[in-house]
């Protein structure tokens, strides 16, 4: 398992899909300052960023990572030389993921780190930087990081299931109009709103609150806990159950 870790960590690190994923989050938090948050605080973009990540680009980016570094495996033949090799299917999957997870940290909070920062030296923060100003920020990164892993373990589940990068990609593109569409109907009808607010799509509202409740909170961590866990329990199950040719 750790070999196999160590294995991933370096698929990681040189492959191109995952520096190229990289670069247009990097380029995203240079121009969204510069073309659309020129006034706003860093306290203020922040907040706006995480809110939004998710309908301009996020899925577009994980379909991508997601897409190259998972479902290209089975095309490629790689897994299935690992089976050969004699490495349990568990065991190959669960190292992918971890690693696969480190990636979807890097590339869910680079831009908000760095649009934060840039609207923070240009505006200021909005507010004097205080104790409770830093645990509002750790707070808004730690639970947005849990939504964000939550929603790509979903990804993950795809693209086990799909075995093809295209139509990982196909299928992310339509998970992402199906999330606007709901999120845009949630708004207008209260049994949608009470189904968004008990999914993972739909946490981002809490996670990013400023005044949040115990309650809130912890019911932010428990059900993208839960997507992950079911998650990965029915990516495992599918995988195991696969014909790799």
């Amino acid at each position: 398992m750790i070999n196999l870790i160590k294995v991933e960590l370096y698929k990681l690190k040189t492959s191109k899909t995952f520096l190229a994923v990289i670069f247009l989050s990097v380029l995203q938090s240079i121009l969204c300052p510069i073309i659309f948050s020129q006034t706003m605080t860093g306290k203020q973009v922040l907040i706006t960023v995480f809110e939004t990540q998710d309908v301009i680009g996020f899925f577009m980016l994980v379909g991508l990572f997601t897409a190259f570094y998972i479902a290209d495996e089975f095309s490629s033949k790689y897994i299935k030389n690992l089976i050969v090799y004699g490495h349990r299917r568990r065991d190959i999957l669960m190292a992918k993921i971890i690693v696969y997870y480190i990636g979807i940290t890097i590339i869910s909070l680079i831009s908000p780190i760095l649009i934060t920062i840039i609207n923070t030296f240009i505006n200021g923060y909005g507010e004097a930087i205080t104790l409770n100003t830093l645990m509002f920020i750790i707070r808004v990164f730690m639970l947005m990081l849990l939504v964000y892993i939550g929603l790509s373990s979903i990804a993950v589940l795809i693209a086990v299931i799909c075995k093809n990068s295209t139509l990982v990609i196909i299928s992310l593109i339509v998970l992402d109009s199906i999330n606007r569409f709901g999120l845009a109907f949630a708004i207008r009808n209260s049994i949608v709103d009470l189904i968004y607010s008990n999914i993972i799509f739909g946490q981002k509202v809490n996670a990013v609150a400023e005044k949040l409740s115990i309650l809130q909170g912890t019911k932010v961590i428990v059900i993208s806990l839960i997507t992950i866990a079911v998650s990965i329990f029915l990516s495992i199950y599918f995988f195991e159950k696969a014909d790799i040719r």
